[in-house]
């Protein structure tokens, strides 16, 4: 059984390579962050779906999509 952790380094290597290349505002991490470890999964999953608008640039999309999926991989219950 690996250490904890290596299984810490393996899963931010991992989402180090799901976010290579798209844009996030750090302000914008840090509130689902402290959303998260706050209220939970359910909450942060429904703030940033709550971001999403028709009025967001396309990249902007692909980034809040690509967070999203982060959360649902690994903070799911």
């Amino acid at each position: 059984m690996k250490s904890l952790g290596d299984r810490v380094e393996e899963t931010m290597k991992q989402v180090e390579a799901m976010v290579q290349g798209i844009r996030l505002n750090n302000n914008f991490i840090n509130d689902v962050a402290d959303i998260y470890e706050r209220r939970g999964y359910s909450t942060a999953d429904l703030y940033v779906r709550g971001k999403f608008t028709d009025r967001l640039w396309e990249d902007e999309k692909v980034a809040f999509t690509r967070l999203l999926e982060i959360l649902s991989l690994f903070f799911a219950p």
